[in-house]
């Protein structure tokens, strides 16, 4: 089978779930008797293009004033001119939030091709006015993307759940969770004592309450340590908040570690910390699950966290910090819950089983596009 993949980033160019869900699911992909083309932007020229077993190709983007503001949101006219012209059995878009997903999915309905969208999150929380933008963006444009989907793939009951609000039948919806290297990501025996975050530095993540509850937890633990990992329009207000409350001793920052780093950062870590207010199927999360390490999130992830850890209400600062307390001072804890998040992972997230359910997907609809044309 010929897929056509349409993603505005890709790991490694960029950082991220939804980049590095697109780059995994390609390579696993592509060993599976299948062709793989991965269109998408161009980005950061710095990184050598690594080895990969499917095409990619990458397209310039026209400057708008919204990329200024922080709302990047790529428009690539190249992009829609190859894709114009490329064959292929089905067109996978990523995102129903972006313009090159808009682009490939009017595209692909003009060529008559069957398609499938993943939603990789209903909405991103972010300042009022992004998101008075985003619902509009839902209501005039996202609307109708998903009339032109042949089948939407959600990561998560709670956004099948909340895209059915926008019209989209059930039937149309199918549920495929993100996928975990569970080879790389792998449980080792010993830890280094800290706390790990991994992530955009954006408001929907929650970092501000993980500062606040370490602000608490510090007098009578002066040796807590917390690492974050990522990038972000908010990490220099991060950055600041942990300087004014005194505690640069306490945390450790990276940038952009890439998969292997990260891997061997979940390994050593004591527990995984993701205080989100709003969350789709966080891969982070996953992949300290895959490490066999306890997770401390939010109430949103209970489907997901399962008895792999502790959740809890987002931006309740005591609760995250008695949840840390916990898993820091029970060994029993951190020993069965992390037993258990690898359990979780290896039957139901590993990428053998997700690319599976993908490609048996694209036979459906392939088969029915096929039947529709006799």
């Amino acid at each position: 089978m010929k897929i056509c993949r349409v993603t505005q980033a890709i790991y490694p160019y960029v950082i991220g779930g939804s980049p590095t869900h697109c780059h995994e699911l390609s390579n696993n992909q592509s060993t599976d008797h299948s062709s793989v083309l991965v269109l998408t932007v161009r980005r950061n020229n710095q990184i050598d293009s690594p080895t990969v077993n499917y095409d990619l190709k990458q397209f310039g983007w026209m400057r708008m004033p919204w990329d200024v503001a922080g709302m990047e949101n790529p428009i690539t006219p190249g992009l829609w001119w190859h894709l114009l012209r490329t064959d292929y059995d089905v067109l996978h878009a990523h995102s129903h939030l972006f313009f090159t997903s808009a682009l490939a999915l009017i595209t692909n309905k003009m060529k008559g091709k069957p398609s499938v969208l993943t939603i990789h999150g209903v909405r991103a929380v972010r300042q009022s006015s992004v998101n008075l933008f985003q619902e509009l963006w839902m209501q005039l444009v996202a609307r109708y993307l998903f009339k032109l989907t042949d089948r939407i793939i959600c990561l998560t009951p709670a956004d099948a759940h909340e895209i059915s609000h926008y019209g989209v039948p059930p039937e149309k919806i199918q549920l495929i969770p993100n996928g975990i290297d569970t080879t790389l990501f792998h449980p080792q025996d010993t830890h280094d004592g800290y706390l790990l975050w991994v992530g955009r530095f954006v408001e929907e993540k929650g970092l501000r309450y993980l500062v606040d509850a370490i602000q608490q937890l510090t007098p009578t633990n002066p040796n807590l340590r917390v690492v974050l990992v990522g990038d972000g329009p908010l990490r220099p207000h991060i950055i600041n908040q942990i300087h004014t409350k005194g505690l640069d001793q306490h945390f450790e920052l990276h940038r952009n570690c890439s998969q292997r780093e990260i891997a061997a950062l979940m390994r050593n870590c004591t527990a995984f910390v993701l205080p989100s207010l709003q969350e789709g199927f966080p891969k982070s999360l996953l992949e300290a699950m895959a490490c066999a390490r306890p997770v401390i999130t939010t109430s949103s992830l209970t489907d997901i966290v399962g008895d792999a850890g502790i959740t809890i209400p987002p931006k309740s600062v005591e609760a995250l910090s008695q949840a840390i307390l916990t898993v820091l001072t029970n060994p029993a804890t951190q020993h069965t819950a992390g037993l258990q998040g690898r359990h979780y992972v290896e039957t139901k997230w590993s990428w053998p089983i997700v690319t599976d359910q993908t490609n048996r997907l694209y036979q459906t609809i392939v088969q029915g596009a096929h039947h529709d044309d006799l």
